[in-house]
């Protein structure tokens, strides 16, 4: 669950004792989440310290964060059939595309006139968003 106080709680529900660990990177909310569908082991998050976070729920802290957007990062989406590929929308009125093996945002795309709010991969044409 993405918490306003810029925490992150994993929870089993097969297990009595939740949530079963917590992350606390984040400095401001954290307002979107993403499993990664082909590499199971791997989460992002999005926040309003405009950072997006690679976690592991089994290591401490994260695994990678990138501070491209200017302002307040809303949702971040893995692609269905990529093990690498995200995507996050932005307060910066962009949509930027992400390789979760580089450092830096590999495609802005540019084209709304406010906040970008939410995205969501397409499960049948695996190159489109909708955003």
């Amino acid at each position: 669950s993405a918490c306003g106080d810029g925490s992150i709680k994993l929870w089993d529900l097969g297990l009595q004792q939740n949530p079963w660990r917590a992350f606390t990177e984040h400095s401001k909310e954290v307002h979107g989440l993403s499993w990664n569908l082909v590499n199971r082991e791997i989460f992002a998050s999005a926040s309003w310290d405009g950072t997006i976070k690679l976690w592991n729920p089994l290591v401490r802290g994260s695994l990678a964060t990138w501070g491209e957007h200017e302002g307040q990062v809303y949702d971040v989406k893995f692609a269905p059939h990529s093990a690498t590929s995200m995507a996050s929308a932005g307060g910066d009125r962009t949509v930027r595309l992400w390789d979760s093996r580089s450092a830096r945002c590999t495609a802005p795309l540019v084209g709304h006139t406010h906040e970008v709010l939410s995205l969501d991969w397409n499960k049948y044409e695996p190159h489109t968003i909708a955003a």
